[in-house]
């Protein structure tokens, strides 16, 4: 019985990532191939070039509250890890405070202490958030 609910949980996945590919044979071949599109997007409704600013919407809703935190953490995995190292020093002296990059995985095996005056940002590019359902439980489980 159980085999049989695997081998169709498995043939879902495949149909699936296979709809999601298209004709590319890789992920990284599709995201290679995507990305001016994906930079156009990302900017989509964020770059007023009129008057030359940008808008963070995710972030606004949330500046109160980034402007009395002790410090950023940025959490994140592979690509998405190292636009977080490349974005620190902006973010720095942008916000004045002080930002920690951490390794996702590294993040949950450390038990990195998190305090309430902090603000922890996830970033993901491939839209796969199972590591944020961890961390949410990490947060609630062991929030000094």
């Amino acid at each position: 019985m159980h085999c049989s609910k695997a081998f169709s949980f498995i043939l879902k996945f495949s149909n699936i990532c296979s709809f999601v590919l298209g004709n590319y044979k890789y992920f990284m071949q599709k995201e290679i191939y995507e990305q001016p599109e994906s930079v156009v997007n990302t900017m989509r409704g964020r770059v007023n070039f009129n008057t030359r600013k940008v808008v963070l919407g995710g972030i606004k809703d949330y500046i109160n509250e980034i402007r009395r935190c002790r410090r950023l953490i940025l959490i994140a995995c592979g690509t998405s890890y190292h636009s977080a190292v490349a974005t620190r020093q902006l973010l720095e002296e942008l916000s004045e405070l002080p930002v920690m990059v951490e390794l996702a995985s590294d993040f949950l095996d450390r038990s990195t202490p998190v305090f309430r005056d902090d603000v922890c940002i996830f970033i993901s590019q491939s839209g796969w958030f199972v590591f944020l359902f961890f961390f949410k439980r990490f947060f609630y489980q062991n929030l000094v």
